[in-house]
């Protein structure tokens, strides 16, 4: 395993269009030297999520414009924000939000005709797909802590760990039981080879720190041991399970937009004159609070649910020595 003092500072090269997307990175940390960068994959996962709680063309395509209208035109710093980044992120989330508005039936909270179907008409497969999509990222999530586990030199923690293949393999169990139990309907989930898989996992992990002492403590420890491995069990089987259940609100705030529509609708049966002040106000709302709403989510959900899996964040700036140079004339 490699100490502190091994790890140089970090330098993370960072793809010239992905730029603005870096402080999603910084915020969390910079990557040490030995890990994955993952700018790239949260700048794909935080729009994709955005979009899918933020459905709406005309919406989508007015943030998009307003994202541009800050990169390029205004192109300065105001009140304390680099519009130049700030636009750029927004040009990226005003495109996802188009995509999936296009997708759902979404204009400016009028109903047009989707390409995949009506939430409000679907709310349950509304939740399965963001479901799936949390089982994915958390999958995921555990691999690329594996991956990272390794390249630190932690080979015990990659394979047996609650955020390596250890926790995968709980993970793995857990999610075939989720499974089993909707196809049984009843307690026979708790019998099935899922169980099995899910104790193993349970074992694997609570196994683990006993093997690190062994290695690299000559088997030292003793009760402390005991209540670690059991607090990682016991916190990994809770925490997957909360984690996944938390990518349900994808669904939530999708949902919720939709049903602004569905509030302007009603209003315009009443008469057209509310209609339409239901209509500007609505687009207000959801410009506003919700556009806010969603972002924290978004980030809440890339960052606590998805990173914390592998992301260790603990790098140093790399700060080039420099000689001061003086003028002789």
């Amino acid at each position: 395993e490699i100490s502190e003092e091994e790890i140089p500072p970090s330098k993370p090269r960072v793809p010239s269009i992905l730029r603005p997307f870096y402080v999603l990175t910084r915020m969390v940390g910079i990557p040490n030297p030995r890990e994955l960068n993952p700018t790239v994959l949260f700048t794909a996962i935080w729009i994709v999520m955005f979009g899918f709680m933020f459905p709406d063309i005309g919406q989508g395509i007015l943030i998009a414009a307003l994202g541009f209208l800050f990169a390029y035109v205004i192109k300065r710093r105001l009140m304390g924000l680099n519009f130049v980044k700030v636009g750029k992120l927004w040009i990226g989330l005003g495109i996802s939000s188009a995509f999936f508005g296009a997708l759902f039936g979404e204009f400016f909270l009028l109903e047009v005709h989707p390409i995949l179907f009506k939430p409000l008409w679907n709310i349950w497969t509304m939740i399965k797909i963001a479901l799936f999509v949390g089982m994915f990222e958390i999958a995921f999530a555990l691999i690329l802590g594996a991956v990272n586990r390794f390249r630190m030199g932690d080979k015990i923690g990659a394979l047996m760990g609650e955020r390596g293949l250890g926790g995968l393999l709980l993970y793995a169990g857990i999610v075939w039981m989720i499974f089993t139990f909707w196809s049984i309907r009843g307690l026979k989930a708790f019998t099935s080879p899922a169980m099995g898989v899910t104790l193993a996992g349970i074992a694997v992990i609570f196994v683990e720190p006993f093997v690190h002492a062994k290695l690299h403590h000559g088997g030292e420890g003793g009760l402390d041991l005991l209540f670690q491995g059991f607090g990682a069990a016991f916190d990994s089987v809770i925490s997957l399970l909360s984690n996944t259940v938390s990518f349900a609100r994808l669904a939530g705030f999708a949902l919720a937009h939709v049903a602004l529509a569905e509030v302007v609708h009603a209003l315009s049966e009443i008469s057209v004159g509310l209609g339409i002040f239901g209509l500007v106000f609505m687009n207000f709302l959801a410009m506003s609070i919700e556009f806010m709403v969603v972002i924290i989510q978004s980030l809440r959900l890339l960052y606590y649910e998805f990173s914390t899996k592998f992301y260790f964040g603990d790098g140093t700036p790399f700060k080039p020595f420099r000689v001061p140079t003086v003028r002789v004339k």
